[in-house]
């Protein structure tokens, strides 16, 4: 897995994608996520290129400053947002992740803390002990919390969410193996059945080399 440094513009999205080289230029790329290991500037994990951002906060891009700090509350100022995204180079050892899977780890998590759901670049659903956004931002799907003592995990959890959250995690990682974004998903109903959203999975999958 290698990670790239990249900055778009909300108006524009990732179609109009300006990437960190490695003589510190911001290079406009013709696919988001296709790389080049002879001039993009890679990290071998995304902590590495988050730590990055962190030491070179401002960063300019192209003459425009961006401060990390500031979010942008006004989708339509046309300020350019920095996103890290992850390239593989060998495919995820758990592709289709099951609900078997997923229920077993619900069922043994801990429901007197805060928990967040994620998936990580293996395919694999964990739970991780919530203690900021910062803290989990590195996984590729992050489901929203479940918070302390509301009975959706542990021993004795309810998984009467177990449908909905299980299809709308597969959608979201399927995206994540399309697009190599960093995504957080809720519980929006999802969008395609089932069969289409594993047949897409596997034809990104096999598509790796």
């Amino acid at each position: 897995m290698l990670f790239s440094i990249n900055a778009y513009k909300y108006l524009l999205g990732l179609d109009e994608t300006y990437r960190l080289s490695k003589d510190s230029s911001w290079n406009q790329q013709s696919d988001f996520k296709s790389f080049n290991p002879d001039t993009d500037m890679l990290f071998p994990s995304y902590s590495a290129a988050d730590s990055w951002l962190k030491s070179n906060n401002p960063i300019s891009v192209n003459g425009e400053v961006i401060d990390l700090n500031e979010k942008i509350s006004d989708l339509f100022d046309n300020k350019s947002e920095i996103e890290i995204i992850a390239h593989r180079i060998t495919k995820p050892l758990n592709p289709i992740f099951t609900r078997e899977q997923l229920s077993n780890v619900l069922l043994n998590g801990n429901d007197t803390y805060t928990n967040s759901l994620v998936i990580d670049y293996d395919g694999y659903p964990k739970l991780i002990p919530w203690v900021s956004r910062a803290h989990i931002k590195e996984y590729p799907v992050r489901f929203e919390n479940f918070q302390a003592g509301n009975g959706y995990v542990g021993s004795h959890g309810s998984l009467n969410h177990i449908e909905s959250t299980y299809l709308a995690l597969l959608e979201e990682w399927g995206l994540h193996l399309e697009t190599g974004r960093s995504l957080y998903r809720d519980f929006d109903s999802v969008q395609q059945s089932e069969e289409q959203i594993k047949t897409k999975i596997m034809e990104t999958v096999n598509n790796l080399k």
